[in-house]
């Protein structure tokens, strides 16, 4: 597999952008969530419209040659988004193509990596299709109230329901710890 293509299958966005504001790499979920950007787009059905702080880091690159200097200011973490939903990370990194430095971009997508967390444990935890149901819409950050509402089933099957997973959870948690203990004793 080639290097590009197993960024490829990252399920976050990486971009790679000279001092210049050129794209050197763009994976295809990094491609997706900034094309608006990029292109410089300003429509009102524009998701990206919110993401604030993303456009003006791509605006400060653009104005011009970034030094060094700058590059170093603009490493670092924030959110973007009504709900603080993409994650951005970004990094000044050396490559051995381009002279000076340029700024790796990764783009989270922090209601995505809660899905996929969820999806892990309910394969971890052996939960059953309507405890799936229900962890997910738990992990996403949905009530009891708004979880029964969506399910069509009352509050009190929703308690049952997390009663049951948190059982599983905590059961798995103490096996897990028992064999670190015993591996750490043997």
């Amino acid at each position: 597999m080639k290097i590009n293509d197993l960024v490829n299958c990252f399920p976050d966005g990486v971009l790679i952008i000279n001092p210049c504001g050129e794209v050197i790499f763009s994976n295809v979920y990094a491609s997706k969530i900034c094309q608006p950007i990029l292109e410089q787009k300003t429509s009102q059905s524009d998701p990206l419209n919110e993401v604030e702080e993303l456009s003006r880091l791509f605006q400060t690159i653009r104005d011009g040659r970034i030094s060094a200097e700058r590059l170093y200011l603009l490493e670092g973490e924030f959110y973007t988004g009504t709900d603080n939903e993409i994650r951005v990370r970004v990094q000044m990194i050396e490559l051995d193509q381009v002279e000076e430095p340029c700024l790796l971009i990764v783009l989270e997508d922090r209601k995505d990596t809660v899905r996929r967390a969820a999806i892990a444990e309910i394969r971890k935890f052996k939960l059953t299709p309507r405890e799936a149901d229900v962890w997910l819409w738990r992990r996403t950050g949905l009530s009891y109230t708004e979880i029964a509402t969506k399910l069509f089933v009352t509050i009190d099957t929703v308690k049952k329901h997390l009663k049951s997973i948190y059982a599983k959870r905590d059961a798995m948690l103490w096996v897990e710890s028992d064999v670190y203990q015993d591996w750490q004793v043997g």
